[in-house]
C-alpha cells in the first residue's frame, strides 16, 4: 500500500510540474496525453471494480 501512495505522489507531483512548464513556456501541451491517458485507464479500471482498480498500477 505504501508503494501505491508514493507511487501516486510521484505522479502527481510530475504531473503538476510538467503543467507549470507548460504554463510558462517549457513544455509542449503534446506531454499532457501521458497523465490523461492513465487517469482514463485508472478510471476504467475502477468501473471494473476496486479490485481492478487497485491492481491497475502494479500493471503500469
Amino acid at each position: 500500500m505504501w508503494k501505491g501512495v508514493v507511487r501516486t505522489w510521484d505522479v502527481s507531483a510530475l504531473t503538476l510540474r510538467m503543467m507549470g512548464r507548460m504554463v510558462i513556456g517549457e513544455a509542449s501541451i503534446k506531454n499532457l496525453s501521458g497523465p490523461l491517458t492513465i487517469a482514463d485507464y485508472a478510471g476504467k479500471s475502477a468501473s471494473m471494480g476496486l479490485t481492478q482498480y487497485l491492481l491497475f498500477p502494479g500493471g503500469t
